[in-house]
């Protein structure tokens, strides 16, 4: 998995922060790797340049992989999405 950092050059914007998966997503393989480095990633402040650029109005954070979700791992990543969406309006994660 790779972290990477997206920023619009605009006053108000999201920091979209990527996560890059080669492969299918198994339940071992979400619950072991992909989930804790989702929730890392809102635990890193963003480098003081792209602060000073503009406000960050939300931080956003994307899933991307190559592969499928297995049937079985659909319900626990979702479920996890709005858990997270619940407990802070200001994070929000798409995969």
């Amino acid at each position: 998995m790779r972290h990477l950092l997206f920023v619009q050059d605009s006053f108000l914007h999201p920091l979209q922060m990527y996560q890059v998966k080669i492969g299918n997503i198994t339940t071992n393989i979400w619950r072991n790797e992909i989930k804790p480095q989702l929730e890392e990633i809102f635990e890193i402040e963003p480098p003081k340049a792209i602060i000073d650029k503009g406000k960050i109005s939300c931080k956003v954070g994307i899933l991307v992989f190559n592969g499928y979700i297995k049937n079985i791992v659909e319900p626990k990543m979702t479920g996890w999405q709005k858990i997270k969406k619940n407990k802070d309006l200001n994070i929000s994660f798409w995969i």
